[in-house]
């Protein structure tokens, strides 16, 4: 299954680092595989920081697991 998340400039992870995107939770931009700067899409949706609500603008794209699990194989 596909997840959507926020793609982010080098600048805009910079900006959210340390920044609460609600009362209790921070922005925490993570990298994918393709070294693209991402949020999620339930931090863009709940942002209620009204100097950030341009998160809930930023273009989506599919999630690129930089570590997924591998499934065993069996002989």
């Amino acid at each position: 299954m596909e997840q959507l998340v926020g793609l982010l400039t080098l600048n805009q992870k910079q900006e959210l680092v340390g920044i609460l995107f609600t009362d209790d939770s921070y922005f925490n931009p993570v990298q994918d595989a393709n070294f693209n700067w991402v949020i999620s899409q339930q931090c863009m949706i709940f942002t209620t920081n009204p100097n950030y609500q341009w998160v809930k603008n930023l273009p989506l794209i599919i999630w690129d697991d930089p570590f997924p699990i591998s499934g065993s194989t069996m002989n």
